[in-house]
């Protein structure tokens, strides 16, 4: 057995209710492998870790995930990160005794987002199986709400990250971004981000609100064009039974089947997942028009 299969092994041991998720377990134990080595090498000092990775590890999500997203700054150039291919393919072949590629971003910036490409096999002797493939995304725009935090040990095992500090957006700002990312995305609803925006509401966290224009601004976007996109697929939302099927199959490789039971599982989780969304989008679209109420005090007397 190999030094990775043992630790995936013990981590599964500690958490038997994610067998079924092994293999989205093993990115999430790579996630913490990456973020420790690249911290490590002092690559992360001007970046900051986001999206709905940043929920699982930082701010303990229900929803696992598999891919690392992070702000560089709207300055960030791909040549700031030189180093990064020849770190983690070193530094992780060395741990784990297997073969690991990382590919380089494109030579031309797809948008502003330039993606490192991680290629880890896993089980070298099994040609049979696939290897594992975890994208490393860096936006070249800026975090707004940046706050220091640890990464949570969702697997009580020795992962080396311990008490290392790394630079996250704040809930309320990646809120904000889901929103945004709801009519800007481009291809088709993302069914994670639905289920963020739900779990984010249920927490109880209030998106920043005031940020909005700054982040469709940084994305080159206007607010007609989110208001417009925003407002056609909260109708698809509504009327297309595909997504509804789409979502629920999506989500079994990310959610343990206990709370699969208990959310996608239940009859009405869907029709109260379309109206949280739609009541967190709508008082978007109001802010962005102007018809939405000011911010109110943080300490209303």
């Amino acid at each position: 057995m190999s030094t990775f299969d043992a630790l995936v092994n013990q981590a599964l041991k500690n958490q038997r209710g994610l067998a079924a998720l092994r293999p989205v377990v093993e990115k999430e134990i790579f996630h913490h492998d990456i973020i420790r080595e690249l911290n490590q090498a002092d690559l992360l000092q001007h970046l900051t870790f986001i999206d709905g990775t940043c929920l699982r590890a930082c701010y303990g999500s229900t929803r696992l995930s598999e891919d690392l997203d992070f702000t560089g700054g709207a300055n960030f150039e791909k040549s700031d990160l030189d180093a990064l291919k020849n770190v983690l393919e070193s530094r992780l072949r060395e741990k784990y005794q297997t073969p690991i590629s990382v590919t380089d971003p494109k030579a031309e910036r797809q948008g502003n987002v330039d993606t490192w490409k991680l290629r880890i096999n896993t089980q070298p002797e099994r040609p049979d199986m696939p290897a594992q493939r975890i994208h490393l995304d860096i936006c070249a725009v800026p975090s707004y709400q940046v706050e220091p935090r640890t990464l949570q040990n969702h697997y009580r095992i020795n992962l080396g990250t311990d008490n290392m500090i790394i630079n996250v957006q704040s809930q309320e700002e990646i809120f904000a971004d889901k929103l945004i990312a709801f009519g800007m995305r481009p291809g088709r609803l993302k069914h994670r981000d639905l289920w963020d925006i739900a779990w984010l509401t249920q927490r109880g966290v209030r998106p920043a609100y005031d940020l909005l224009d700054n982040i469709l601004t940084d994305h080159g976007e206007s607010p007609s064009e989110f208001l417009t996109n925003s407002e056609s697929r909260l109708r698809q939302l509504s009327d297309d039974p595909q997504i509804k099927k789409d979502f629920a199959f999506e989500m079994q490789r990310f959610i343990a089947p206990d709370a699969l039971e208990r959310t996608v599982h239940q009859s009405g989780f869907w029709t109260y997942s379309v109206n949280t969304v739609s009541d967190a989008i709508r008082q978007a679209q109001s802010r962005i028009d102007g018809s939405g109420e000011p911010d109110q005090p943080d300490f209303p007397m």
